[in-house]
């Protein structure tokens, strides 16, 4: 595996799936975090996160994220501004 983390990434923002796999097979071949993050070219935070995610869960996946449902529909919302 050769592929980069984009410099551009946003904070916060999900590491590809590629990316993921490419660290947990690379991690698999005894590297090191440090040596992945030089590799992927992102910082070790990065590197650790998805080692504890993967023994966590044991998979690469993202999980769907919780959120609370939003108060009103896109119908709803629609009707009030016609109203309006």
């Amino acid at each position: 595996f050769s592929l980069e983390i984009s410099a551009n990434r946003v904070t916060g923002s999900k590491l590809i799936a590629q990316a993921r796999e490419g660290i947990i097979s690379k991690l698999k071949a005894s590297a090191t975090p440090a040596e992945l993050a030089r590799k992927f070219r992102c910082i070790v935070k990065y590197i650790r996160d998805t080692i504890k995610k993967y023994n966590k869960i044991g998979n690469n996946t993202s999980r769907p994220r919780s959120r609370q449902p939003p108060k009103l529909t896109r119908r709803e919302k629609r009707t009030l501004l016609q109203q309006v």
